[in-house]
């Protein structure tokens, strides 16, 4: 006997099931791509003969009185966020985190769902470095990007302007 060909519709089928994995990490690969996080990055340089634990305390204070004027909460986070992080705030889809190194403490601004910092995350922004400007002295203070993919910032390059 013969056998009956496949209704083209089941050999459709059959080559989507083959073809599943395939078609999952694709469908992955395309929301990946419509994710996107602005961030930008604020280093703080201690003054010479001051301790890094007072700086850092008084940054922390300052930057989150402006957050919390701006209705941000503080947030802790997991260890699979941001293992490094001390000190976060949150509002919305915008995170700032607070971290000190060895010589200097950094803020993360981020914005999540977004090309570039939206009008209210660049106004929070450029009040946080122009406070932190007044607090610590110009020359103490600077805008930076990161240089490498670890999520330290340990190594950032002074924004040009």
């Amino acid at each position: 006997m013969n056998a009956m060909p496949k209704p083209p519709f089941s050999r459709l089928g059959d080559l989507a099931r083959s073809k599943r994995p395939l078609l999952g990490t694709l469908a992955i690969l395309v929301v990946l791509a419509c994710v996107r996080i602005a961030t930008a990055f604020i280093a703080i340089t201690p003054r010479l003969g001051v301790e890094l634990e007072s700086e850092r305390d008084s940054a922390f204070a300052l930057v989150g009185r402006i957050l919390t004027g701006r209705g941000f909460s503080p947030w802790v986070p997991t260890l699979e966020d941001r293992p490094e992080s001390r000190y976060c705030f949150n509002k919305g889809d915008v995170i700032l985190c607070g971290e000190t190194t060895q010589r200097e403490i950094h803020f993360a601004l981020t914005e999540m769902m977004a090309s570039s910092l939206s009008v209210g995350a660049d106004s929070l922004r450029r009040e946080l470095v122009d406070s932190v400007r007044v607090r610590f002295g110009a020359p103490q203070v600077r805008e930076c990007r990161r240089r490498d993919e670890k999520k330290v910032l340990s190594r950032c390059t002074r924004v040009r302007k």
